[in-house]
């Protein structure tokens, strides 16, 4: 039997990342399936790790007018998460600038709206 070499095309690259996305799609969907809901030793392993989300998207007001923000339960839904930290980042741009010094001032407004966030958790 001869193996013959694969060349990739982009119609094969295609096929193979789609593939591989909604393999990772149905993942949590076949997690959420067992019967009798997790093992507690996985909820124990969760704990135990140390885990950073580095890309997250806290909805915290970067406009003054917006403070103070939702009220959320930050402490409680890393907990559920298994997430020991997070690191913010502030889409300062995401309307358009209009003046000099207007995204530190969407930043500095950000961060005030986190602190208020960290305060509730004392």
């Amino acid at each position: 039997m001869q193996i013959t070499p694969t060349y990739w095309s982009r119609r094969l690259f295609i096929q193979s990342l789609s593939a591989a996305t909604a393999g990772l799609l149905l993942r949590p969907l076949a997690a959420n399936a067992t019967p009798g809901g997790l093992d507690p030793k996985i909820t124990d392993i969760v704990r135990a790790t140390i885990g950073i989300d580095t890309h997250n998207h806290i909805d915290v007001p970067l406009l003054s007018e917006e403070l103070p923000g939702p009220d959320i339960a930050l402490a409680s839904e890393m907990q559920k998460s298994g997430l020991s930290a997070i690191c913010m980042t502030f889409a300062v741009d995401y309307v358009k600038l209009t003046y000099e010094g207007q995204a530190y001032e969407r930043f500095l407004t950000g961060l005030k709206a986190m602190d208020e966030v960290l305060q509730k958790m004392l």
